[in-house]
C-alpha cells in the first residue's frame, strides 16, 4: 500500500519499499527520511495524507509527535519508517 512512486523533475523515486535492510536511515535517496525529525508537513509529504488523514492515523496507532516547543510538534524519523516497514510486513 505504501509503495508509491513521486514525480522528482524528470525521474521517478521510490518512496518506501527500497528501505534499506539495517537500521540506518539509508531511505532509498528519499531526503527526507535522512533528518532526525519531521514536520508534519513531512510526514504528510512521505505518507501522502491529508492532514485530517494524519490526525485520525494518530489514533489508530501511528506515532504520537515529540513537543518541541509552545506550538512544535515533530514526528521521530526512526519511528515513522519503523511504521511504514511494519505495513509493507503486514501488506496493509
Amino acid at each position: 500500500m505504501y509503495d508509491k512512486t513521486r514525480k522528482t523533475g524528470n525521474s521517478d523515486t521510490l518512496v518506501s519499499g527500497a528501505f534499506a535492510t539495517n537500521e540506518t536511515n539509508n531511505c532509498g535517496g528519499f531526503p527526507l527520511l535522512q533528518k532526525p525529525t519531521l514536520e508534519r508537513k513531512e510526514v504528510q509529504e512521505i505518507m501522502g495524507w491529508s492532514r485530517s488523514t494524519l490526525y485520525n492515523r494518530l489514533r489508530q496507532g501511528f506515532p504520537r509527535p515529540i513537543s518541541t516547543g509552545d506550538r512544535t510538534r515533530m514526528w521521530d524519523t526512526t519511528k515513522v519508517i519503523a511504521y511504514l516497514r511494519a505495513c509493507n510486513e503486514r501488506g496493509s
